[in-house]
């Protein structure tokens, strides 16, 4: 692999799992004080507050990360763009609050909403110096900026919740992660170039037709992802909610860690190759590693999960076993396709928005006649859609670059057949429950790790070979 995309998937595992580290932390020691009820209230309002947000990014910080050298050029006139964006979203979301809170017929979440507002100014702030850093590889500069603002908000989430303040440490969480992460960005100073007026009033249509492409398509996915939490949260009320979004987050987080750290680096890879027999050969790449990182995380949660909520969350808990485990298996699907990124270099940004506008509506029906029989037949149905979703992406991009959905599938095969054997002991101890909560997830998990890990070096060498790639990656020198 090459070696400044190599050493970009370096910074960007580290900064994804360092964060999803702390913010598990965080929110199971939230979730273990506060309960589910608190949980579901702030995903009830949080739904409208990260469409805001996506409405704000606008596909903004896409479009200069495939500007490549030529972004910072255009970063004032995208900041221009992003601000005007985020001033209106801000306003929209003011007015919406109170009419949100009537839906749930929960007055306390006009409040939140209005609270969460201050995140969606913050999303505009930080596009263009996120972008920039991206497009130059700077994933070292991405990487500090995110560690040290998921720290930060654990410890003002956790401080909160132990002093009493419910759903508002969430909050606190979500506002202190925003706001540290700005000025984290801006310290690490990316590079801005000044333009011409004229060349500022080009670049900004250009972004615009960009942007209308991806922020569609991200409108309509947000809508299908933040839709069910609606959906459930309608059917069951807000405690239900806690458990599925809870079972969500963790759901996908294993498969996500996964996807985060390829996803950022795929679009600059995909963008800065030369043909597409070369983003052919990086695509498979990428998920012949993405599964070969993702594969055992994801198997391995799925046999320890029960025994983790049962030994750190407790019985009020439990209802989102299930649901956790088949919404493990859609993470893992979505987080090893970047194709998403491959379509985007190409500037196929219409694509996500035509399979949203079938799967976005299906996902929020789906949820909502599930949500009618119970939370697991949501978390299935709601799978079920997703996945088809997914697949569907799939096969548009492997036809942007000629190559075919079962090249993809054959990247990915040997890394979950190889893992599966591996962490079958671990789903057996949980079916006869041979072993205590405690061994189980301590003494299981890391042996099931460790297990696939050798597996994996004995059996895959080319997989062996990608992670090994990423994991010795040398730091490149910072563009100046």
């Amino acid at each position: 692999m090459d070696g400044e995309i190599g050493q970009s998937l370096k910074w960007s595992a580290i900064a994804v799992f360092a964060v999803r580290a702390l913010s598990a932390i965080r929110s199971l020691t939230i979730a273990r004080v506060v309960g589910p009820r608190s949980v579901g209230t702030f995903a009830a309002a949080f739904a409208f507050v990260s469409l805001a947000s996506l409405v704000t990014e606008f596909g903004l910080q896409s479009f200069l990360v495939q500007r490549g050298s030529r972004a910072r050029a255009d970063a004032v006139a995208v900041a221009q763009l992003a601000l005007t964006m985020g001033a209106l979203s801000c306003t929209a979301l003011l007015f919406a609050a109170r009419p949100i809170a009537n839906f749930y017929d929960d007055g306390a979440i006009a409040g939140l909403v209005v609270a969460l507002t201050v995140s969606v100014a913050f999303t505009a702030l930080a596009v263009v110096p996120s972008a920039l850093l991206r497009a130059d590889l700077r994933f070292d500069a991405v990487a500090r900026a995110s560690v040290l603002a998921e720290a930060a908000a654990c410890v003002v989430g956790v401080g909160f919740a132990v002093n009493g303040a419910g759903v508002w440490s969430l909050v606190a969480a979500a506002l202190t992660s925003q706001f540290v992460t700005l000025v984290a960005l801006l310290a690490s100073r990316p590079a801005w170039e000044r333009s011409e007026r004229a060349g500022r009033s080009r670049a900004r249509g250009e972004a615009l037709r960009f942007g209308i492409g991806i922020a569609s398509g991200s409108v309509v996915w947000t809508f299908a992802l933040q839709g069910d939490n609606v959906a459930v949260g309608r059917v069951l009320g807000a405690a239900s909610l806690g458990l599925y979004a809870f079972a969500y987050n963790y759901g996908v987080m294993p498969g996500g860690l996964v996807g985060s750290t390829v996803t950022d680096v795929a679009l600059a890879g995909f963008s800065n190759a030369e043909s597409d027999k070369e983003r052919a050969s990086l695509l498979t790449q990428f998920v012949r590693v993405g599964a070969a990182a993702a594969s055992p995380l994801v198997l391995i949660s799925l046999a320890i999960v029960p025994a983790g909520i049962r030994l750190v969350l407790g019985s009020e808990w439990l209802d989102a076993t299930k649901p956790l485990q088949v919404l493990l298996i859609v993470g893992w699907v979505r987080g090893v396709l970047p194709v998403e990124a491959l379509l985007r270099s190409k500037g196929l940004v219409s694509a996500e928005l035509k399979v949203g506008l079938f799967a976005a509506p299906l996902t929020v029906f789906a949820a909502y006649i599930g949500a009618q029989t119970s939370l697991l037949a949501a978390a299935v149905a709601v799978g079920v859609v997703l996945i088809s979703a997914s697949v569907a992406v799939t096969w548009l991009a492997t036809q942007a670059v000629e190559t075919t959905i079962r090249s993809v599938g054959r990247a990915a095969a040997p890394s979950v057949l190889v893992c599966a054997l591996c962490t079958a002991p671990l789903l057996l101890n949980e079916v006869l429950r041979l072993t205590p909560d405690a061994v189980a997830v301590f003494v299981g998990g890391p042996l099931g790790l460790a297990a696939c890990v050798l597996a994996i070096r004995r059996f895959l060498p080319k997989e062996w070979e990608s992670l090994v790639s990423v994991a010795s990656s040398r730091r490149p020198p910072v563009p100046t």
